[in-house]
């Protein structure tokens, strides 16, 4: 038999019992083993195609990765700086009064260095044969005590060091809740992570923002610890806080954000409720697209809710959910998983 493709030459010895072509039907079995051999040349070219195409893919895959992981923390960025003046006022405020309190007690202690002066001169009196320099010097000190207010400046030192070290424990607090809210330790890990501290380090970065307009309602209840990106979540969190202060200062009047945590079987919940204009019904299907968004231009860029959907659904595998009412106001729902699948 003639060389043919190797699959053809069986199937002709097995269904027709050829071992030789009769010449009648040579022209059609070459037509076939033609095609056979086309096939197979065929499918060679499908699978490099296929395997360049998977190379190009997986390429693509890692570069939208990265992509997304630099878009997230563009946008962790613009938060943060859009935030930056009411966390500067938020840490300079207990700075301006410590370096206020340092120089006082600056003051105070050139004072008790004067005193200790006029207390080490009294010595050098001989104690032994008391003289009227001796009751003197007891009156000069006397007079000087009084005159440099020392009984209030005994008062007032303590008093001093109290709010300056309150002062320091604002700052350590607020840039500890900087740290918190970042998670710059464990950027891409799933680790333990604590919903209500994730909630109170994002309050500490957006107190500024909160407290001239906004009455805080904190209902937060004992949750387990779950396994999470905890950056990312916070970052979900200060997205979706700053958007209720914006809606109610957009009502032009005071309102109120409450923020609740609880647990059901599967997931621990966080709700965030505000008083704000609320959202129409018809950009309620679009406030998760890129880029949609119903704020004036240079207020945001559409792409905080968006995120916060892609960390809450497609990176924890939870829910995110918002109600809305025109001139009542909005509640967000984010659920997360308390077990990773």
């Amino acid at each position: 038999m003639v060389e043919l493709h190797k699959l053809l030459k069986r199937q002709l010895k097995k269904h027709l019992g050829l071992t030789e072509i009769p010449d009648n039907l040579k022209e059609f079995i070459n037509a076939i083993d033609e095609a056979y051999k086309q096939n197979d040349d065929d499918k060679l070219m499908v699978e490099r195609s296929l395997e360049l195409s998977s190379k190009e893919l997986s390429e693509m895959i890692a570069e939208l990765r990265r992509a997304q992981v630099e878009l997230l923390q563009r946008e962790k960025m613009a938060s943060i700086g859009q935030l930056a003046a009411g966390i500067a006022h938020e840490i300079n405020n207990p700075l301006g009064y410590i370096n206020s309190n340092i120089n006082t007690l600056n003051k105070y202690i050139n004072k008790y260095l004067m005193a200790l002066s006029l207390y080490k001169e009294m010595t050098n009196i001989p104690i032994y044969n008391p003289t009227e320099e001796y009751a003197n010097m007891i009156t000069k000190i006397n007079s000087f005590e009084k005159q440099n207010k020392f009984e209030y400046i005994n008062k007032d030192i303590k008093e001093l060091m109290d709010e300056s070290t309150e002062g320091l424990h604002r700052i350590v607090k607020i840039v500890q809740g900087l740290k918190d809210f970042s998670r710059i330790d464990f950027a891409q890990d799933f680790v333990d992570y604590e919903l209500n501290q994730g909630v109170e380090s994002t309050l500490l970065i957006a107190n500024n923002s909160i407290k001239y307009t906004v009455k805080l309602v904190l209902q937060l209840s004992d949750l387990p610890v779950i396994k999470a990106l905890g950056g990312e979540i916070n970052q979900v969190i200060l997205n979706i806080i700053i958007n209720a202060v914006h809606a109610i200062n957009s009502t032009g009047k005071h309102g109120t954000i409450r923020i609740a945590t609880y647990e059901n079987d599967d997931s621990v919940v966080l709700e965030v409720e505000d008083s704000g204009i609320g959202i129409p019904e018809e950009s309620l299907l679009k406030i998760f697209d890129p880029f949609y968004t119903t704020k004036k231009v240079g207020e945001g860029t559409g792409l905080g809710l968006s995120i916060a959907y892609d960390i809450i659904v497609n990176k924890h595998k939870g829910k995110i959910d918002v109600r809305s009412e025109i001139g009542k106001g909005t509640t967000f729902i984010l659920q997360i998983p308390k077990v990773r699948d």
